[in-house]
């Protein structure tokens, strides 16, 4: 039987790292344009909703046909945690109707593709053991090998100390001896409705996602944007994926 699945775009209007990142002008579109495309081209979302205290963002998402979803003045706080955001958005959306999967995108995520989110769809309609699935890529130069941490007299130390990582991985200055490190790029989330209704109950630090998570390889230089370096980055992501200003791969 087809499973019926809720997109819920998040953002919201303040942004401290990066103001306006949520709208900001991203390879001629603003950056929410990105997960409604790859929502709406993946063929698999039955309804479409938004969690926002912002005008702009629920215009835009509103011409992609969101369903605007109430977004609590205290889950629109720089404070406020995004597992928070999305286990209210949660519960709002399944009291009134419910789905089976939930696709969780985020305004300020433009590296994501339709292909993926079926390839997710398809990995949780095949594993009933998967909480989740999201995107990560391969970052072994940010391993925990070479991460380092300042004492309080300003020398620095490793993050995590060398005997523990001895026990999980071989040292060395070559990035590529150690066991490969993947970070999530976060460009979607695809969940179990009952992995969101125990999100609290759920393993840091991303409780949306659970505790069994499937992974969809993605090329390195996409992720969130929180910093202006990274909207080169995630251009030239796009672009390698065959986006331009004036075109989509869909």
């Amino acid at each position: 039987m087809e499973k019926k699945i809720a997109g819920i775009l998040l953002g919201r209007k303040g942004s401290r790292g990066l103001p306006g990142k949520n709208i900001r002008n991203i390879l001629g579109r603003p950056s929410l344009e990105y997960p409604l495309l790859a929502a709406k081209h993946c063929g698999l979302v039955t309804d479409l909703y938004v969690s926002t205290d912002s005008p702009e963002i629920t215009a835009i998402a509103k011409d992609y046909g969101a369903v605007p979803v109430e977004r609590p003045p205290e889950l629109a706080t720089h404070t406020a945690l995004l597992e928070d955001a999305i286990h209210d958005s949660f519960k709002r959306v399944n009291a009134v109707k419910k789905y089976d999967y939930y696709l969780i995108i985020l305004c300020n995520s433009c590296t994501i593709l339709a292909d993926n989110i079926k390839k997710a769809a398809e990995m949780l309609n095949a594993d009933s053991s998967l909480s989740s699935v999201t995107t990560l890529a391969k970052y072994n130069m940010f391993s925990p090998v070479r991460a380092r941490k300042i004492m309080p007299n300003h020398s620095v130390d490793s993050y995590i100390s060398a005997e523990t990582l001895e026990k999980e991985t071989s040292l060395s200055c070559d990035r590529d001896q150690s066991i490969d490190c993947y970070f999530s790029d976060h460009s979607f989330t695809l969940t179990r409705s009952e992995t969101l209704e125990s999100l609290p109950n759920n393993p840091h630090p991303f409780k949306w996602m659970g505790k069994n998570i499937g992974m969809i390889e993605q090329a390195p230089g996409g992720g969130d944007i929180d910093f202006p370096w990274q909207v080169p980055l995630v251009e030239w992501w796009l672009k390698e994926h065959g986006f331009t200003e004036t075109k989509t791969p869909y």
